[in-house]
This record gives structure tokens, sequence and C-alpha cells, in this order.
């Protein structure tokens, strides 16, 4: 079957229970961050120890070191994060960066990057 068909049949029968909490505000999920993960992220990340074919760092143990709020101004908008934080700026122009990570106009959206940090915490 058609990867592209595989993908959007695991997006739709990904459970769709807990988007919400009790309050209202969206809950990420870990399962759908995977499926997204796997379709945006993995093109460039490894999870392990292995090297990326394109030089980008591997998010092993990312989700211990850096905080919710940090990963979703990352993800977002690096460049623009990185015109606040120091340390963000320092991974766009540092001596061992190889690729800079771009504005993915998949990781606009506030739901999907909730999922994917969820699924990164878990890692």
């Amino acid at each position: 079957m058609n990867k592209h068909v595989l993908l959007f049949l695991s997006l739709c029968i990904l459970p769709t229970t807990n988007l919400h909490a009790d309050d209202g505000a969206f809950v990420g999920d870990a399962m759908r961050g995977k499926v997204i993960f796997e379709n945006t992220c993995a093109y460039c990340h490894k999870l392990g120890e292995e090297k990326s074919t394109v030089g980008a760092t591997s998010l092993n143990g990312v989700g211990q070191r850096r905080s919710d709020t940090w990963l979703d101004n990352w993800v977002k908008s690096p460049s623009d994060f990185a015109k606040v934080n120091v340390e963000a700026k320092r991974m766009t122009i540092g001596d061992d960066v190889i690729i800079i990570m771009p504005t993915l106009p998949q990781m606009q959206d506030d739901h999907k990057r909730l999922d994917v940090i969820t699924y990164i915490k878990t890692l």
C-alpha cells in the first residue's frame, strides 16, 4: 500500500479521545506525535545514537534536556527562537552546525507540535 495512503489511514484511525483535558485545553498524544514525527521529522532526525544522513542532530534524550516550552518555541520557528534565546542561537551558528533546522509549515499547528513534543518526551 502507498505510504501516503497509509499515513492518511493511520491519522484517520488514531484515537480521538482525550483531545482535551477537563479544562478544555488540548492534550498532546504520543501516538499521533509518533506518526507526525515519522512523516515530518524522521527525514532529518534519528532517535538513537545513529547519525543522520543529512547532518541533523540526534534527538536522543532531548525530551529530558529541554522543557516543553523550549521545544515548542524551537520546533515552531527555530530562526525566530534563536533571536531571543542564547542557546537556540548557538545551535544555529555553532561550529558543529552542519544543517540548520528550517521552519516547517507542518509545525505551525499548535496541536501537531504538542503531539510531537509529547512523543519525544516518551523516548
